[in-house]
């Protein structure tokens, strides 16, 4: 499926150039709406669309993204990427028949929350845990967003930190 996921982002990549309509194969994006309920397989779309790198499902290498995402450290990649991860996520979720919607708005809201969008992670968590209100990648970033946490890159720099001290 991650193949299929790479596939899907090179297509909207492509096609946010374009002045035409993406019009993405809905098997694709059914495909894709199913897999979302594999939390390794999940876990692994968020690092690759956030961090801009594809990893192996159940590594160590998603965790240690994850980490990096709250932390700090994980660079930011090109913004055409981060906007055909949008794409794609959003037409998966325009094609996905409830609840299988509510994993691929949770993907969204790591998007949108990674972007510093607050606001719009908000939305798309209400949208994802009315969709499935068990939604736990959905509850895992709303206790985030409850707590205050930002992303890794908007931390302030440590260096400046103790040259106050």
């Amino acid at each position: 499926m991650l193949d299929t996921y790479g596939s899907g982002l090179r297509a909207a990549s492509a096609a946010s150039g374009a002045s035409e309509i993406w019009d993405p194969d809905p098997v694709m994006l059914g495909r894709l709406s199913a897999a979302f309920t594999d939390s390794d397989l999940r876990d692994a779309v968020v690092a690759w669309t956030l961090g801009g790198e594809r990893l192996r499902p159940g590594s160590q290498a998603v965790l240690d993204t994850f980490g990096r995402l709250v932390r700090g450290g994980l660079e930011v990649p090109p913004e055409a990427h981060l906007n055909a991860g949008a794409r794609l996520l959003t037409e998966v979720v325009r094609h996905a028949a409830p609840p299988r919607a509510g994993y691929p708005l949770a993907v969204m809201a790591w998007l949108a929350w990674w972007r510093g969008e607050g606001a719009r992670a908000d939305v798309l968590l209400q949208q994802c845990l009315q969709d499935d209100p068990g939604n736990s990648l959905g509850r895992l970033l709303t206790e985030a967003l409850d707590g205050g946490v930002r992303p890794g890159w908007a931390l302030p720099d440590p260096t400046l930190a103790t040259g106050l001290r």
